[in-house]
């Protein structure tokens, strides 16, 4: 009887002391060993009689030892301190732009293109009353030559005449007459090179026409040293209406 008493109240106090030290677990409080002793009498017991001793005390169950506390990982190095990154160089300064070329001038424009001057006509005369037809005149005259640099000048052919010139209708209907004074080259083969006016008469047809014809004269050639050279000479063409054409 007695050690049932005696472990019931054991039992209770270790549960009173679980209960006691379950919120001081994590403090890993030190366990505490003790004893307690009850004395109970049996009730038939004589007076004065010798308490049996009693029995030795279970010790008490220990209470389970707090998990202790995971160790606590190393806190992480604080990471270096990036390296102080080199100043950017300055940049170069861009080159400067080269001038650009001043653009060409606008061509100039054209001159304008002057329409050929036109001789001037003259004032229509009155038709003159036609006169009686004129007697054939003398034959027309030789040219005057003037040769250059040569020892026989250039001449007419012997037995031989030049077409006279064509009169222009235009000119005749505009009565129009003078002398024009021709440039020559006679070349060494006696064929007219090149005329030019020398003197014109005033009308520009009466001028072409004599040209025209003298390019198509024929002529002795003038000599040196008895070889025939080419050489430059000088006549006059005469037009007159009252005498028809002359020429050579």
């Amino acid at each position: 009887m007695a050690g049932a008493v005696l472990a019931a109240a054991l039992l209770h106090l270790g549960a009173v002391g679980v209960v006691l030290a379950w919120p001081e677990a994590r403090r890993l409080p030190e366990p505490q060993q003790g004893a307690v002793l009850i004395w109970a009498e049996p009730a038939s017991a004589a007076a004065g009689a010798e308490a049996t001793p009693p029995s030795p005390e279970a010790p008490a169950p220990e209470s389970p030892a707090p998990e202790s506390p995971a160790p606590e990982s190393p806190a992480p190095e604080p990471p270096a301190p990036p390296a102080p990154e080199p100043a950017p160089s300055p940049p170069e300064p861009a080159p400067a732009p080269s001038p650009e070329p001043p653009p060409p001038p606008p061509p100039a424009p054209p001159a304008p293109s002057r329409p050929p001057s036109r001789a001037a006509a003259p004032p229509r005369a009155v038709p003159a009353p036609a006169a009686p037809a004129a007697a054939p005149g003398p034959p027309a005259q030789q040219p005057a030559w003037a040769a250059e640099g040569a020892t026989t000048p250039p001449a007419p052919l012997a037995g031989h005449r030049n077409a006279d010139p064509t009169y222009p209708n235009y000119a005749r209907t505009m009565r129009q007459q003078g002398s024009v004074r021709l440039r020559l080259t006679v070349a060494a083969d006696g064929l007219v090179a090149g005329a030019a006016v020398d003197r014109g008469s005033g009308y520009s047809t009466l001028d072409a026409a004599a040209v025209e014809a003298a390019l198509r004269w024929r002529f002795r050639p003038a000599q040196r040293d008895g070889q025939p050279v080419t050489a430059e000479a000088f006549t006059t063409v005469t037009f007159r209406l009252d005498a028809g054409r002359q020429g050579f």
